[in-house]
């Protein structure tokens, strides 16, 4: 991974599942719902997506497996001789005519098609729950929408089996991932993967975080998140508590991460923010902006941490990624917004006091980012900063 932002997020969101580095928690626990939230992505990552995709276009490949089912006739038989068997049936029944034989059949629900049945069924499953977990403004909604839609058009165009698909069994693996069909090797590869993911392997857990949810994403998407979760991180170790990872996902209602009394909302205002009327000039500023259809940028905060016990916003969090501005270019432009955003959340609190415990994160800011000299003035932070630890900053918005 070259892309030092996308890296340093796999990174962070790595050593949050795998609980195995000092950095971010050694103590956090991998709990049931951290496990579900990465199926949930795997429902939708691109291997997944590949397989319905190569199956939408290569129909062709599926192919029935022979097997042999019991029965039992007189007179024609059609199949292999179960010697032991007919002997016990005929003595039981009295009936000298009467054969138990394995009949060859083909079926779509057994061998290679089991796993493409069953993996695909399973995807469908967990997509269909994936959208109903997520608010329909949410970011990703349209994302997870067209990959579920995709994905029952490819599980209705499979062979009725006469109901649900069995689990594969490990022989049922082996022959897909052997079998001459790329079809079959797919559906392997995206059951291992699935196993892998369910394992908290490294390797897929790293392929699935890049390639399904850090990677699809804008950049400066991407160093919002990093953001948000830097600045989790260092409340976790200012407080000595827990971090869970509820959600990863852009504009969700609630907070994307709970930190001890804490949690952290992600592209959601949430409750007690009352967008500030502009007066005068300012409304004609934003007018203007509109009129040239682009958001004026004072809709919501990037970040916002708040207290579950008190309901008040604790920080405000401001994002500013960039290729070629100046630094100070986009400082100006963030200090206006994190200002508008503490008025709109000074309902209940002082302003300056919201204001001394905000940040704003900018991609780069020279050989170092200024630093306040007020209690009243944000923190203000460069990724390269934020790689090292916001601990600095989390001591000034905690105080003891």
């Amino acid at each position: 991974m070259n892309d030092d932002l996308a890296a340093y997020l796999v990174r962070v969101l790595l050593r949050y599942f795998r609980k195995g580095n000092q950095q971010f928690l050694a103590s956090t626990a991998v709990h049931e719902s951290d496990r579900d939230l990465l199926l949930l992505q795997w429902s939708v990552s691109e291997r997944v997506r590949d397989l319905c995709l190569y199956l939408t276009h290569q129909p062709h490949e599926m192919q029935p497996a022979l097997q042999a089912r019991a029965m039992t006739a007189r007179g024609g038989i059609r199949g292999r001789i179960c010697a032991a068997e007919s002997v016990l049936l005929q003595e039981r029944s009295g009936d000298g005519s009467v054969f138990v034989y394995d009949e060859p059949f083909r079926s779509f629900d057994a061998g290679p098609n089991r796993v493409l049945g069953w993996t695909l069924a399973y995807a469908v499953r967990l997509a269909s729950r994936f959208r109903t977990l997520l608010p329909p403004e949410a970011t990703y909604y349209d994302r997870i929408l067209e990959r579920l839609r995709l994905l029952q058009d490819v599980r209705r165009a499979l062979p009725y089996t006469g109901g649900p698909v069995a689990v594969p069994t490990a022989g049922d693996v082996r022959a897909a991932r052997a079998s001459r069909l790329l079809l079959y090797r797919k559906a392997a590869e995206a059951y291992d993967n699935l196993r892998a993911v369910e394992r908290l392997e490294e390797q897929a857990l790293e392929h699935l975080l890049m390639h399904s949810l850090v990677g699809p994403m804008e950049r400066w998407r991407q160093f919002e998140l990093a953001l948000a979760l830097s600045m989790a991180n260092a409340i976790a170790h200012r407080i000595r508590a827990e971090v869970s990872l509820k959600s990863i996902l852009p504009g969700t209602a609630d907070a994307i991460i709970d930190v001890g009394p804490f949690g952290v909302r992600w592209q959601q205002a949430g409750p007690g923010f009352t967008p500030i009327a502009f007066e005068g000039w300012e409304a004609r500023e934003v007018e203007i902006i509109r009129e040239y259809g682009l958001s004026p940028g004072y809709e919501r905060p990037d970040v916002v941490v708040f207290s579950r016990r008190t309901n008040l916003v604790v920080a405000v969090g401001e994002a500013k990624y960039f290729d070629r501005d100046d630094w100070r270019d986009r400082l100006r432009h963030a200090a206006r917004q994190i200002v508008t955003y503490a008025r709109a959340y000074g309902g209940k609190q002082d302003v300056n006091e919201l204001l001394g415990r905000s940040i704003i994160a900018l991609w780069s800011a020279g050989d170092q980012a200024p630093k306040p000299t007020t209690a009243g003035a944000p923190w203000v932070t460069s990724f390269e900063e934020m790689r090292s630890g916001l601990d600095t900053w989390a001591t000034r918005a905690l105080p003891e």
